[in-house]
């Protein structure tokens, strides 16, 4: 597992790799507040930036796959792992499900749960084209969780598995999420970034999809 996230840290060899990627979206009303751009909220500007995303697997990474799963005070899962090329369509429809869901509260354990069940349910090992399988969870928070002990309980479950954790903060000012939260929930703090502002939303999340993402980037 230490190897799956050494090749996370390089992006020279993401092209020797499937990831599996579980997208854990905040649907929490917060979300639907001011965002970074004109008559954007929070919700419409992470929705895009994950449709591109998905975009951009399906064209650069095949074999990829991806699954969506969103969370409020309650969590559900609107898409398995699916390939990011046959279930391209079915991924589209569950982004913009869990676009439009309003979950209240911020209880991110509810996620990482469904997640963990998700990942139970799979072999973590090599694909059926011989390729080593890196599963990664993406999430990321606008606010200050409720219920943090379950959360970074299961967030350790996750690890233990060999799950690469990436967590992100959304909002305008730092003050507005739990950062430390965010830095416990990630495989590492370094695997934590605050995102403050459209373009650097856009430009994580493309850089996520074609795994350039490294933890000294």
């Amino acid at each position: 597992m230490n190897m799956d996230r050494t090749r996370f840290a390089n992006p020279e060899m993401t092209g020797n790799c499937i990831f599996h990627d579980i997208l854990l979206k905040d649907v929490s009303g917060s979300m639907s507040g001011k965002g970074f751009e004109p008559s954007k909220s929070k919700r419409d500007l992470m929705y895009a930036a994950s449709l591109a995303a998905l975009a951009i697997k399906r064209d650069q990474r095949p074999l990829d796959r991806l699954a969506v799963i969103a969370y409020g005070t309650t969590a559900k899962i609107f898409c398995g792992l699916e390939n990011v090329v046959d279930g391209y369509e079915p991924l589209c429809c569950a982004l913009k499900k869990a676009k439009d869901m309003c979950g209240g509260g911020t209880r991110m354990a509810g996620g990482l749960r469904i997640a963990l069940d998700l990942i139970d349910e799979r072999d973590l090992g090599l694909s059926d084209v011989y390729k080593p399988i890196v599963t990664r969870l993406i999430c990321y928070s606008d606010g200050h969780d409720e219920k943090t002990a379950p959360a970074l309980e299961c967030a350790g479950f996750l690890k233990e598995r060999g799950v690469i954790i990436l967590s992100f903060g959304v909002a305008q000012t730092r003050q507005e999420v739990d950062e430390q939260f965010l830095r416990q929930i990630a495989t590492t703090p370094d695997h934590y970034r605050f995102l403050g502002d459209g373009d650097e939303i856009r430009r994580t999340f493309a850089r996520i999809a074609t795994g350039m993402l490294s933890v000294d980037s």
